[in-house]
């Protein structure tokens, strides 16, 4: 179900203001963080243009490899640092692709870039159980529930969690993983930009 947010009626305005039209704050008792807290000091740092380009990559710029038992799909890891720190790559899928039964240790958040990434539950793959997510839609997969995929047309996702991922495949198709953990996560970070 999609909710509209709202803002609760004080301020100063923080994350903990940001309200469900069903949670307590928007039912016209008080929100849980009720007494608000002071300003943390602020340290302005200056930066330069190029700084400010080294934060990031175009597209372009974009390192794909082909990734481990999944023949025909390309990864680029935008971010794969150490454990216990966040990670987040791009697939690039063909037109039809199934990617088989598995489950993820921790949350995966997918972006749909670009195409349709069908996504379904269950511990054998079926067609029928399979919901279409297009374009610019946001998944939140959670973790230890078996599910499996398939795309409509070349699917562009990006993937987001906590490394290290675990994944337990159920079905002959996925990434191979040594010691339950998935090969390559820290293969190098994207270059930066000169």
């Amino acid at each position: 179900m999609k909710y509209p947010i709202q803002l609760a009626s004080r301020a100063p305005l923080g994350l903990a203001d940001l309200a469900l039209p069903d949670s307590p704050s928007a039912q016209g008792r008080p929100p849980t963080s009720a007494t608000p807290r002071p300003a943390a000091a602020v340290e302005l740092v200056r930066v330069s243009a190029s700084d400010v380009a080294s934060w990031g990559v175009e597209p372009d710029d974009l390192s794909w490899i082909e990734a481990v038992d999944l023949p025909g799909v390309l990864i680029t890891y935008l971010l794969a640092e150490a454990e216990g720190d966040p990670y987040v790559i791009r697939l690039k899928i063909p037109d039809g692709y199934p990617i088989g039964t598995h489950a993820h240790s921790t949350r995966a958040f997918v972006t749909v870039l670009q195409g349709t990434f069908l996504l379904g539950a269950g511990t054998t793959p079926d067609r029928s159980k399979l919901v279409a997510f297009p374009a610019g839609s946001y998944v939140v997969i959670p973790p230890d529930v078996p599910h499996f995929a398939w795309t409509d047309g070349e699917t562009v996702i990006q993937m987001s969690g906590s490394a290290p991922e675990r994944f337990e495949w159920r079905t002959p198709v996925g990434l191979r993983s040594e010691g339950g953990r998935v090969q390559g996560w820290r293969v190098r970070p994207p270059a930066t930009r000169s």
